[in-house]
């Protein structure tokens, strides 16, 4: 339909032409005053497409009135299918034609109010008032559409599908939901837990916490089985890694995959997240990546391994080759290996800070073994060239496909 507009001020959609309505305003001193509106369509179109449609249209039009462009004046809530009072069974919603301006309208009179939620917040009692009045009940015909019952919200919908009830559904659940509240598993016997369990079930018996580690323990294996299930037979995969250490001095390695899946869509996968015990070195870390491409059997497919450029990273990268060779792997530890530009770019600008001398001496003493060694470069006039270079053979490098 041709959206052109027809006459006032904010110009009208043409598709808006079919709720506009006119109604009149009983000024102070009895004098009326007709008002044309464009009531807001939400409770008066049935199809839900033609009904979306047309509060787009008409929100689109209100946005550019002046009402709405002011703005000292507050937003009403225009969707009245949310209000479950029975005095919105009776009126409509609009807004001035001229101004956008909004308003209520009685059904049954056409008498044009104030909105409770216009230019100031003033409740429902006048709407109540107006009804209870003598030239308001004694209409006999309505003046405009018969009353409609406001629309009930639509339950909440949810993309994940609720399995039906058993016993062993009923674990894989509270797993979940022990996990995603982060509860310990004594939750599971606590007297308030067990009460409003009962009082969603009665009858329902729940496992103990010795019971429920041992399906807490089956779901993580059955989790990590099927974590790589939608990768091809031949398709490699890369991996990324990094150690961090927690405020608690505990030290952990997280490790990633990437890989095509069979859809062609990228996925990345979390394949481990290891403890750290004792010191971080390469071999221990390569142990630890050797571990997890084993259990996910993919050792031979192994492609490239992205880390950030520390000295035990270089050892790690070296001892995975070291392994993989034994089984007859063939794997290059320095065409696959990737370093973060994220952290040559970090060494590279504070080494130009340092070059500015806008660091403070005092923290040259608690810099990585790496970065000293660039400020000992920075000495010599020659490490921010040789990291610039570093970035720029970073950025050359190929990416292995196969």
């Amino acid at each position: 339909m041709d959206d052109e507009m027809v006459d006032g001020p904010n110009r009208v959609p043409l598709s808006l032409a079919n709720f506009k309505v006119t109604g009149h305003r009983i000024a102070v001193g009895g004098e009326h005053t007709m008002v044309e509106l464009v009531k807001y369509p939400h409770r008066f179109v049935a199809d839900d497409d033609e009904r979306t449609a047309a509060v787009n249209v008409w929100r689109s039009w209100w946005d550019n009135t002046g009402y709405a462009r002011d703005p000292n004046t507050p937003n009403p809530h225009w969707d009245s299918h949310t209000r479950s009072s029975h005095i919105w069974t009776s009126v409509g919603e609009g807004a001035e034609c001229t101004t956008g301006t909004p308003c209520i309208f009685c059904l049954r009179c056409g008498q044009v109010l104030q909105h409770p939620n216009g230019q100031r917040s003033i409740g429902t009692r006048h709407i109540v008032k107006h009804q209870s009045t003598k030239a308001c009940s004694s209409t006999e015909a309505f003046v405009h559409d018969q009353p409609h019952t406001p629309f009930t919200p639509r339950p909440r919908t949810t993309s994940l599908s609720t399995p039906l009830y058993s016993t062993e559904a009923l674990e894989e659940e509270l797993v979940r939901v022990v996990i995603d509240s982060n509860w310990s598993f004594r939750s599971v016997e606590r007297p308030s837990f067990l009460r409003f369990v009962d009082f969603l079930r009665p009858g329902t018996v729940i496992m103990s916490r010795y019971k429920f580690e041992q399906t807490f323990h089956k779901q993580y294996d059955k989790a990590k089985a099927a974590l790589l299930s939608d990768i091809g037979t031949s398709t490699k995969i890369s991996i990324a890694l990094d150690g961090w250490s927690a405020a608690n001095h505990l030290s952990f390695l997280a490790i990633k995959g990437y890989y095509i899946n069979t859809n062609w869509k990228l996925r990345e996968r979390l394949l481990d997240f290891v403890p750290l015990r004792g010191k971080h070195t390469g071999f221990s870390m390569a142990m630890e990546v050797m571990k997890v491409l084993d259990e996910t059997k993919m050792k031979s497919r192994l492609l490239a391994v992205t880390c950030d450029n520390a000295s035990n990273n270089s050892t790690m990268v070296t001892s995975i080759k070291q392994h993989l060779e034994t089984e007859n792997i063939d794997w290059s530890s320095d065409e696959n290996l990737i370093l973060c530009l994220a952290h040559i770019i970090n060494l590279v600008v504070q080494d130009i800070i340092q070059h500015l001398k806008l660091a403070a001496s005092d923290e040259l003493t608690h810099t990585a073994t790496l970065q000293r060694q660039h400020i000992e470069d920075v000495e010599a006039r020659s490490s921010v060239p040789n990291s610039l270079r570093k970035v720029t053979v970073s950025l050359s490098q190929p990416f292995i496909t196969s």
